[in-house]
């Protein structure tokens, strides 16, 4: 049977109990540490499993695959990426406001980017990665509204 994209990229389940989400979260740290370390094509679901402080049975448990893993730390990113585009945007008051806005959203991508290189690798992934293309598609057309807006 064939996995679909929706079932290839989402995660198995969603943690309930506290542990669990702990379980998940060194998962995507360790996930995002190796990525910036070794590059994307290098990072391994075995290796993620023995550094993140369990077995690799542990990461399929709730990543079917790296793509879901990739997805879910793209979605935690856009989240980030949204609150600090709202509070920048907040300002904005007139025309005069919008070039302001502007350069301090380029300017905080660039300080988040430079602080945390593995962020450009995450997202050159995602768009390179023909399941979760859609992701970045929808946060860019996210953002653009809430920048119309």
């Amino acid at each position: 049977m064939r996995q679909t994209r929706q079932t290839a990229t989402a995660p198995r389940r969603r943690p309930k109990q506290e542990r669990s989400r702990e379980r998940i979260d060194a998962i995507l740290a360790t996930t995002m540490r190796l990525i910036g370390e070794k590059g994307i094509d290098a990072v391994t679901m075995k290796e993620v499993g023995a550094l993140a402080g369990g077995p690799i049975a542990t990461v399929y448990h709730y990543f079917p695959s790296k793509s879901a893993i990739l997805a879910m730390l793209y979605e935690r990113f856009s989240e980030e990426s949204r609150a600090r585009f709202g509070a920048i945007i907040a300002d904005i008051r007139g025309v005069d406001d919008v070039t302001a806005a502007a350069d301090r959203l380029l300017d905080d991508y660039y300080g988040r980017v430079a602080a945390d290189p593995a962020i450009q690798d995450l997202q050159n992934a995602i768009q390179a990665d023909k399941a979760l293309q859609h992701l970045d598609i929808t946060e860019t057309r996210h953002q653009e509204k809430m920048f119309c807006d």
